[in-house]
């Protein structure tokens, strides 16, 4: 039967319900009767599916009366979308999909009871009227399909009436979202958020049209649905294109690297189809008799398309779908390049580093995915900005050597060869001191004292010189464990060496803690390496680390640490710590006889580069000379006025 469609917007208007059901909870949004929940007008994004339902309830503050002969019928029921595009589409038709359904607890707080549904001759549905304390509810057996992302509204109409007379039953009708056609019921409705329901309507023995839409009136009346535009028997319905496959890399970015799409959507059900792209004639389908059409392509070519459908109805009247535009892109990007890592520890551009996990940077196609792999094993993604860069941070690394490589894939979903390889070996093996006894800890001095030596394990004085040693004297405490060094004993020039047996062109790194004896005090430290002086240190009031790059022989190496001749005088000198020469990660690539003088004017660029010790302490008082030790005695008598 036809509807009006002041009807509809009074069965869609708050405050409209011509009575209130028996047993649900009154907190409950739909007690009332109309119910639209907020930004349920429009499906979820990646939902494709809806069911058009009802439910019919026995009337509050009516006569209590149960008939089990009494039936409720349901005829020409229809869910319609509204599709963005501007289009109203039906997917849900009583005459091709019937009515199910089952009695539940009014206030669905426990098990149902089966309720059979008998078609009748219009091709309606006739179920039991609801028993004393349940409910009828039924919807669709199908559910209607739309492509993902399309859909704005959803309508439902129903035609029902009771057997008899003496029901007083009310009816609504609403919409359920689906995430899909097979997604299962779940308790939290996240398979299927209500669109909503209308109004409840009183229903009698005559034919009664209910009526729900999701937007708001006046977006309804603003574009209308085909059973409201006056249609006696509907026209054809305007064509659509509802979804393509295969729809690669970034699913309804409208970009595949699928040459040839399957299309699929409705047109008014036995008329042929005839597909398009642009104005090029691609082929012809037929609509079947639920008006669901499929198409397959030939191979397309690079490029956008425009593709459009197509139908003629009798009276010649032809409509055309709405425009979906795809494009095609098989070509795969060029391989990334992975361009550096950080942090790069130790000697800079060898490949080796002692981090615990990486950052690689780079280049790729815009907008690319790139995958990162360690060797064979994928390690994660990174996503290239427009410009072309992208960064990704490791896990922990195990310790040896990495293969990394990374491929791409655009945004149609093709994959590149992979990039060169980046080789990087993780080294957390503690460096060696080849230095014996380079914290001084090996020769006896009390505490509080001092102590002078001809030489100690591993040092010997340089000639006509004296190795003078400390311990947690005048407050200085040591940077490594208790002894450290006063670099000026008397008069004389004073100064200490060892010698190490290096390799050919092999780099070393040299450390040593130093700090002055007090503010003022004259205290530069000249570093030698074979003879010639590569650092000249002035230290300053707190102890510091300083660093001196030295490059082997492959013989016996001499290094030598001695006071300026100038400041030999006033036997006040610098003081000295944890002395360490450990092998550089890198070798040096000139021969060992050049390396030396290059060394010097590099090192004395990076003499500086130190980081902060704290400091305890001034040296003002005179000192105290240390007593014999039981283990050691000096070879030399510190003098009294030291």
């Amino acid at each position: 039967m036809a509807i009006s469609l002041s009807d509809v917007i009074a069965q869609n208007t708050p405050g409209k319900s011509q009575g209130l059901p028996v047993g649900v909870p009154t907190s409950w949004g739909w007690y009332n009767g109309l119910y639209k929940p907020a930004g349920h007008s429009a499906p979820p994004p990646n939902f494709t599916s809806v069911t058009g339902w009802a439910a019919v309830y026995q009337k509050d503050g009516a006569p209590a009366y149960t008939n089990p002969n009494a039936r409720v019928e349901v005829a020409n029921a229809k869910t319609y979308i509204h599709l963005k595009s501007g289009e109203w589409v039906l997917v849900e038709n009583q005459q091709q999909t019937q009515m199910v359904g089952a009695h539940f607890i009014n206030n669905l707080s426990g098990p149902t009871l089966p309720m059979q549904g008998t078609v009748l001759p219009n091709g309606g549905t006739s179920f039991a009227a609801p028993p004393t304390g349940f409910n009828d509810h039924f919807w669709f057996n199908e559910r209607g399909t739309y492509a993902a992302g399309s859909v704005d509204a959803v309508y439902v109409q129903m035609d029902m009436r009771v057997t008899d007379p003496n029901l007083n039953l009310l009816a609504i009708v609403g919409a359920d979202w689906w995430r899909n056609v097979g997604a299962p019921f779940v308790n939290d409705h996240s398979n299927n958020p209500t669109a909503g329901n209308g109004n409840w309507v009183q229903l009698s023995t005559q034919w009664t049209t209910l009526g729900f839409y999701s937007t708001t009136s006046a977006q309804f009346q603003a574009d209308l649905p085909p059973p409201l535009a006056g249609a006696v028997n509907e026209p054809d319905i305007k064509p659509t294109i509802l979804s393509y496959t295969t729809d690669s890399g970034v699913v309804g970015d409208r970009i595949t690297n699928d040459s040839t799409l399957t299309l699929s959507g409705k047109a008014t059900a036995g008329r042929v189809v005839t597909v398009y792209d642009g104005q090029k004639k691609l082929g012809t389908t037929t609509a079947d008799a639920n008006g669901n059409w499929r198409f397959t392509t030939a191979p397309l070519s690079d490029a956008a398309h425009a593709l459009t459908v197509r139908t003629q109805a009798p009276n010649g009247v032809a409509q055309t779908s709405t425009a979906l535009t795809v494009t095609i892109d098989t070509k795969a990007p060029a391989a990334p390049k992975i361009l550096s890592f950080s942090p790069d520890t130790g000697t800079v551009g060898d490949g080796v580093t002692n981090a615990d996990s990486i950052t690689l940077t780079g280049s790729a196609e815009a907008n690319s995915t790139v995958r990162i792999f360690d060797g064979n094993t994928l390690i994660g993604t990174a996503k290239a900005a427009a410009s072309g860069a992208w960064s990704f941070r490791t896990g922990e690394l195990a310790a040896g050597a990495h293969a990394f490589t990374a491929n791409a894939t655009d945004i149609a979903g093709n994959v590149s060869a992979a990039s060169t390889k980046t080789n990087v070996t993780i080294d957390r093996t503690p460096a060696v001191n080849l230095l014996v006894n380079g914290s001084f800890e090996e020769s006896t001095v009390k505490s509080g004292t001092w102590a002078a030596f001809e030489s100690v394990p591993g040092w010997h004085a340089i000639a006509g010189g004296t190795i003078e040693l400390w311990n947690n004297l005048n407050g200085v405490k040591a940077t490594s464990g208790n002894n450290f060094g006063e670099l000026d004993y008397l008069g004389a020039r004073d100064g200490f060496y060892q010698d190490v047996k290096t390799a050919a062109g092999q780099r070393y790194d040299l450390s040593f803690d130093a700090r002055s004896r007090f503010v003022g005090s004259s205290s530069d430290i000249e570093v030698l390496w074979n003879g010639a002086v590569v650092a000249t240190i002035p230290p300053g009031a707190d102890w510091t680390t300083y660093r001196v790059t030295l490059t082997g022989t492959g013989k016996t190496d001499r290094l030598t640490f001695r006071e300026l001749s100038a400041q030999s005088e006033d036997g006040l000198g610098a003081l000295y710590d944890n002395i360490k020469l450990v092998k550089s990660t890198s070798a040096a690539t000139m021969p060992s006889s050049t390396s030396v003088a290059a060394d010097q004017a590099l090192d004395l660029m990076a003499q500086y580069a130190a980081a902060r010790r704290s400091a305890a302490g001034t040296d003002a008082a005179p000192l105290t000379p240390a007593s014999s030790s039981a283990n050691q005695t000096p070879t030399l008598t510190p003098p009294s006025d030291h």
